[in-house]
């Protein structure tokens, strides 16, 4: 079985990072694994535990259902997924992740990372942690 490279260190780091970074790494990851098969499409879970994974807190998400790092892992991915639609990379209908034809792109590109950051920052990504009210607490 691949092992995910952790790219942020914990939870506390995934939240704090980016929104357009995370988006990337996330959708980058994600939708990888999809851009050869005929439906590009997928469902939440996987999104949840390419998240959990690239910051090194999936035993948490495993092992604490319903816990708040579930629900905060919940909220970042669909923040992400917000995100991917503002840049036309992937969009959701139903309870599926569609990739679109802008992500299916940036996939195919040189470096896929780095594609879909610039699409994500260009659709106004780049905006501060604030503008999710990821530092707004109770």
């Amino acid at each position: 079985m691949e092992r995910t490279q952790r790219v942020f260190d914990g939870f506390a780091h995934v939240e704090a990072a980016e929104p357009a970074a995370l988006a990337a790494h996330l959708f980058v990851r994600s939708f990888s694994g999809v851009l050869d098969k005929s439906e590009t499409r997928l469902k939440w879970y996987p999104v949840l535990k390419n998240l959990s994974q690239q910051g090194g807190f999936e035993s948490e998400l495993r092992l604490l259902r319903g816990s708040d790092v579930t629900s905060a892992a919940r909220r970042l991915a669909l923040e992400c997924v917000l995100l991917w639609e503002s840049a036309a990379l992937a969009a959701r209908w139903t309870e599926d992740l569609w990739l679109l034809g802008a992500g299916r792109a940036a996939l195919s590109s040189s470096d896929p990372f780095e594609t879909a950051l610039g699409a994500l920052r260009r659709a106004g990504g780049n905006h501060p942690a604030e503008a999710f009210g990821r530092l707004a607490r109770p």
